[in-house]
C-alpha cells in the first residue's frame, strides 16, 4: 500500500493511461478522484475501482474551463480531503502537419494539453500549500517532446510545452516540498492508438509499424505507465523532482524511425 493515506486526482481517467493510473493508485491505497469530461467513462472507471475494493469518486471535469476545475478541487477537498497527488493526464491528439492543421484543432490541443495543466495545477497547488505537507504532481509528456514524429505537429508542440513547464514548476515549488515530474511514454496500447491506426488504409501494417519502431519489439501497455506513476507519486521518489521519465521501449534512443 505505497499510497496509503494519499488523495490523488487523475485527469483523463476514463480510459487508457489515465484509467490504468487511477486503478493502480487505488490498489496501492490512495483515494482516487476520477476527473474526466466524459461522464459514462468516468463512472465506469470509478465502478472498476470500487469493485476492486478501492475508494473513488467521479467528477465530470473540463480541464480547459477554470470554473470546472475549481469545482473539481472543491469536490475533492469536501469528499476526500486535500489532494496529495495530481496526475495531469488529459490530452487530445489530432493528426496533421503544420500545413494540414487547422486553427481550431491547434487551439483545442493547446487548451487541453497545456492550459489544462495550468488550471489543474493552479488549484491543486493552492490546496497543497495550505496543508504545508508537500505533494507530487505528475504531468504526462510524450516522446514527441524529444524526437519528431510525422504528422502530429500540434500534439508535439503541446508535449514539448508540458515537459518544459514541468521543469519550471519543479523550481517554483521546491520550497513548498511539492515535487513535479513528467513521464514521456512511447506508443502505448490505448484508444488513442486505436484511433490513429484506424486512419490507415492498411490497419494491420500500421499497427505492426508502431510495434517495429520500438527496439523492445512492441508498444507499451497502460499498466507499465501506471507502475511508473506510482513510483513518482509515492515517497519512494522523495528526491526526484524536475525529471522527465522516458518510458518508451527504446524508441528515442533508436532515433524514432518513421512509420511507412
Amino acid at each position: 500500500m505505497r499510497l496509503s493515506g494519499k488523495v490523488a486526482v487523475v485527469t483523463g481517467a476514463g480510459a487508457g493511461i489515465g484509467r490504468a493510473i487511477a486503478l493502480e493508485f487505488a490498489s496501492e491505497g490512495a483515494k482516487v478522484v476520477v476527473a474526466e469530461i466524459d461522464a459514462p467513462s468516468s463512472e465506469q472507471s470509478t465502478k472498476m475501482i470500487r469493485d476492486a475494493g478501492g475508494e473513488a469518486i467521479a467528477v465530470q471535469t473540463d480541464v480547459t474551463d477554470d470554473a470546472s476545475v475549481r469545482r473539481l478541487v472543491e469536490t475533492t477537498v469536501t469528499e476526500f480531503g486535500p489532494p496529495n497527488v495530481l496526475v495531469n493526464n488529459a490530452a487530445v491528439m489530432p493528426m496533421g502537419a503544420i500545413a494540414d492543421a487547422n486553427q481550431d484543432d491547434w487551439d483545442r490541443v493547446m487548451a487541453v494539453n497545456v492550459r489544462g495543466i495550468f488550471h489543474c495545477s493552479k488549484y491543486v497547488i493552492g490546496e497543497m500549500k495550505k496543508q504545508k505537507r508537500g505533494g507530487s504532481i505528475i504531468n504526462l509528456g510524450s516522446v514527441t517532446a524529444i524526437v519528431g514524429t510525422p504528422g502530429i505537429a500540434a500534439y508535439t508542440a503541446s508535449k514539448g510545452a508540458v515537459v518544459a513547464l514541468t521543469r519550471q514548476m519543479a523550481i517554483d515549488y521546491a520550497d513548498d516540498a511539492i515535487r513535479v515530474n513528467s513521464m514521456s511514454p512511447g506508443t502505448i496500447d490505448t484508444p488513442m492508438l486505436a484511433r490513429a491506426v484506424a486512419l490507415s488504409d492498411d490497419q494491420e501494417k500500421a499497427r505492426a509499424g508502431f510495434d517495429a519502431i520500438h527496439p523492445i519489439g512492441r508498444v507499451g501497455t497502460p499498466n507499465e505507465i501506471a507502475s511508473a506513476a506510482v513510483f513518482l507519486a509515492s515517497d519512494e521518489s522523495s528526491f526526484v523532482t524536475g525529471s522527465n521519465l522516458i518510458i518508451d521501449g527504446g524508441y528515442t534512443v533508436a532515433g524514432a524511425l518513421p512509420i511507412d
